[in-house]
């Protein structure tokens, strides 16, 4: 990152993660299963330098709790959420 200029970084920081979400969530997971699509996502986020050991076994944890949550379709975009809220007092009020 020596060459990169600085206003650059960001933008290659949030690319990079979003590439990897798309790459393990939408790509791996439904083809690899949620576990190992999750432990693929901790060994992708090992360190050499032993002081930082516990950053894979986090990646491990968020990375089995945002499968599971998208599995079980906690992150539904706002506007479904809201429409589906709308129809189920629809349904109610009916």
């Amino acid at each position: 990152m020596r060459g990169c200029p600085r206003s650059t970084r960001p933008r290659f920081a949030l690319l990079s993660g979003l590439a990897e979400e798309a790459l393990l969530r939408a790509l791996l997971q439904p083809v690899i299963g949620l576990v190992p699509a999750a432990l693929l996502f901790a060994v992708l986020h090992l360190v050499p330098d032993r002081r930082l050991w516990m950053w894979p076994v986090i990646a491990l944890g968020l990375g089995l709790v945002l499968a599971w949550s998208s599995a079980a379709g906690a992150t539904r975009p706002p506007r479904r959420a809201l429409r589906d809220q709308r129809a189920g007092a629809d349904a109610a009020a009916g």
